[in-house]
């Protein structure tokens, strides 16, 4: 997995970054940014090839040292409630079992985060504080129509099943 950190999330991992990273493809990389919401620090994710979003939210120091399995385990629950295919999902963590962390990759990219990541400002009522992992906001930011291109809007849930189909 590829994930491609903004300098604030970077230093509350404490790591370095990769400088050269070969080419991943965009269903195994993703995009990353540390946000506080009350009080509590909460990891956002977002996918370059579907712009689908993980959310972890009430992160501690301790959760940040073990970053890779409770990414892993957040994508096996919501892509599970997502009704992806169980099988589809385990292969596809198989499948790039190493994590990379390197800066964000262009402008571009972090403002499609960005702009992903806008609207958790108006679901916050549906972070539970009691679980890290949060499949529920996960699963309804990640319903909201987003621009693509200038004409063009995407739904990443469902450009995340296309991609599962195509898998």
């Amino acid at each position: 997995m590829l994930i491609q950190c903004t300098k604030k999330l970077l230093d509350k991992l404490k790591v370095q970054p990769e400088m050269k990273v070969e080419s991943t493809e965009s269903l195994y990389s993703w995009h990353a940014n540390v946000l506080t919401f009350n009080r509590k620090s909460t990891v956002v994710f977002v996918n370059d090839s579907n712009r689908y979003i993980i959310v972890l939210h009430g992160m501690y120091a301790k959760d940040f040292k073990r970053l890779n399995e409770l990414f892993n385990e957040a994508v096996r629950i919501t892509f599970r409630a997502e009704k992806l295919n169980p099988e589809l999902i385990e292969q596809y963590l198989q499948n790039s079992p190493t994590f990379s962390y390197t800066r964000t990759k262009d402008r571009t990219s972090v403002s499609r985060m960005n702009r992903s990541i806008d609207a958790i400002h108006y679901m916050l009522y549906l972070l539970d504080d009691k679980k890290i992992i949060q499949p529920i906001i996960s699963m309804k930011m990640s319903r909201i129509l987003i621009s693509h291109g200038e004409k063009d809007f995407i739904q990443p849930n469902e450009k995340l099943h296309n991609d599962f189909k195509n898998f």
